[in-house]
């Protein structure tokens, strides 16, 4: 086989690494440059909602669904209140109470819960490298039909918190000034925070991670895409190299091989 048949053989796997090549830079510089598909998706089956902020980054704004109060009723018994599992309206936060942790009070048969979506910005600020991981929510809950607050449970429960961004902590604070990390878990399979709830209050999820650039931003995000170009364009030419020098050295044995003929000799003219 010669060489130049031997490289028009290799040359649809050549074409197919070539367009892959320009396939991937396409999609990483677009999604680098027009920031679409970068919501953070969690584990699980199927596609996670997008987050949903009381006050979005500069690049979540379009499209985003600001979250609003919600509340709900738990029914008291003599005993204290039953046991229930109770969700914001944005689907963010989950409080689960056990039987009976919050106790009974002459003259009241329910206890409202109440969920209030904040921007984190607006609160107490948080000990860098610590900042807040999405939005704060305070806690709210009263016996009906007094509207006495209840102060505190009798047994904990558990809080849940869903982040935009991977969390170290959960934080409370009574007044949503003063922050104090609780013990908390990373629940992998839903993409939150988890932690034990005692009391009414202010929960915040918080990070210590290095806050991401904007797409735009001077320098870092300009430097990327002209990384994630080169690369691209890097990996385009070395899928076409060893095909343009087996052409290359095709012609060159070509030529020799099948050079132009010799003239004739020319006869002598007789006098």
């Amino acid at each position: 086989m010669s060489a130049s048949t031997a490289a028009w053989r290799r040359r649809p796997a050549l074409i197919g690494l070539g367009l892959a090549a320009a396939y991937a830079l396409v999609c990483l510089t677009t999604l680098r440059v027009t920031g679409h598909d970068v919501r953070p998706l969690f584990e699980g089956v199927g596609p996670s909602s997008p987050y949903r902020w009381v006050n979005p980054p500069k690049e979540f704004a379009p499209g985003n669904v600001k979250p609003g109060a919600s509340s709900t009723d738990v029914e008291l018994l003599a005993t204290g209140s039953k046991a229930a599992g109770l969700l914001s309206s944005d689907s963010q936060l989950v409080v689960n109470l056990d039987a009976n942790a919050v106790p009974p009070k002459a003259g009241d048969n329910r206890v409202t819960v109440k969920f209030v979506p904040l921007d984190a910005a607006k609160l107490g600020k948080l000990t860098p490298p610590m900042r807040p991981d999405g939005n704060a929510y305070r806690v709210e809950m009263t016996y009906q039909p007094s509207g006495t607050p209840v102060s505190g449970l009798t047994a904990p429960g558990n809080l849940l918190v869903i982040v935009p961004e991977p969390a170290d902590t959960v934080l409370f604070s009574d007044d949503g000034q003063t922050w104090k990390p609780l013990p908390s878990q990373h629940e992998s399979g839903s993409g939150a925070e988890s932690t034990t709830f005692t009391s009414p209050g202010y929960y915040l999820a918080g990070t210590t991670r290095p806050l991401p650039s904007p797409v735009g931003s001077s320098g870092r995000g300009y430097g990327t895409v002209v990384v994630i170009v080169a690369v691209g364009l890097l990996a385009i030419a070395l899928a076409w190299t060893p095909y343009a020098r087996q052409r290359l050295r095709a012609r060159r044995s070509t030529g020799k091989t099948s050079g132009r003929a010799a003239p004739a000799p020319r006869a002598r003219r007789r006098r």
